[in-house]
């Protein structure tokens, strides 16, 4: 099982007076209150607090859920609609996945790439193209939409729905309110959440270690950075291979790379497994 996190402050210069409290914010809000923070310096005495972005699980209303990253009001389909027509609004809102609306009904349906590319001839066909279009434009949406549909609600965590999605192999799920269309999350929407998580948005040195798994391993971890000027942006921790060791990686701002190598290999019990600058180059969003 895996954690992810946001980190938006910095820590006490006296680790023993330090303290963790968690809250929830998106990565973007998280991103700026972290640039107007002070950076940690070990002559101040002043208690600095680390407020570690984990989702905590005692309450759904502090977790990520589907309704902060889904798409709502999707493009719909009509059963009735010509393949042809869904291909056209599928090109033309570059999207993969088409819910089917019946009115009176509700979702009946879901059209994917998948399910309207099996509906294409094969390429071997002997068919004219103006063959194949008449022969398209025959097929009805409800002849190719996947059902039944497997949903979610607004209110799933994001976990859940990546689970659910894993397992059944699926690109996408509607979202529902009761009865009511009011979104989709798809893989993208996902990675994309995942990648707010590990602070994708901001240039910085992205670390993974390999800790003992005990109590306060990762509160040690942030306030030694946090000691040496770093802001932690985002990050994560994974079970790993080793008995009773734990992964985590993480982005840091405010340090060089070669401060931040030679301060980790110092601490007792701290494997790197892999430390590199991370950028943004090329990535829009």
């Amino acid at each position: 099982m895996s954690t992810c996190w946001n980190w938006v402050a910095t820590v006490s210069t006296d680790p023993s007076r330090s303290s963790l409290t968690s809250r929830r914010h998106s990565g973007s809000r998280a991103d700026r209150r972290a640039s107007d923070l002070p950076h940690a310096h070990p002559s101040r005495r002043n208690v600095w607090r680390l407020r570690r972005e984990i989702r905590p699980t005692s309450t759904r209303e502090e977790e990520m859920l589907i309704k902060e990253i889904m798409t709502p009001h999707p493009v719909v389909a009509d059963p009735d609609m010509s393949v042809t027509r869904a291909q056209r609004l599928m090109k033309e809102g570059n999207i993969r996945h088409l819910p089917v609306i019946r009115e009176g009904k509700g979702l009946v349906g879901l059209v994917t790439r998948d399910s309207l590319n099996r509906a294409l001839p094969s390429a071997l066909t002997s068919l004219s193209i103006w063959e194949i279009n008449f022969q398209l434009s025959r097929i009805q949406i409800r002849d190719v939409m996947v059902k039944p549909v497997i949903t979610v609600t607004e209110d799933v965590t994001v976990e859940e729905a990546a689970r659910i999605m894993i397992n059944r192999k699926i690109g996408g799920l509607p979202v529902m309110r009761g009865r009511a269309l009011v979104g989709i999350v798809t893989d993208i929407d996902l990675l994309g959440a995942l990648s707010s998580l590990m602070g994708w948005r901001q240039p910085g040195v992205r670390v993974t270690l390999q800790v003992p798994d005990e109590r306060g391993q990762l509160a040690q971890v942030a306030t030694a950075i946090a000691q040496a000027g770093g802001l932690l942006v985002g990050g994560g921790a994974y079970a790993g291979e080793q008995p009773l060791r734990s992964n985590i990686v993480f982005k840091v701002r405010n340090i060089e790379i070669e401060a931040l190598d030679s301060l980790l290999r110092h601490m007792k019990g701290v494997e790197i497994l892999d430390i590199r600058e991370s950028h943004r180059e090329g990535i829009e969003g």
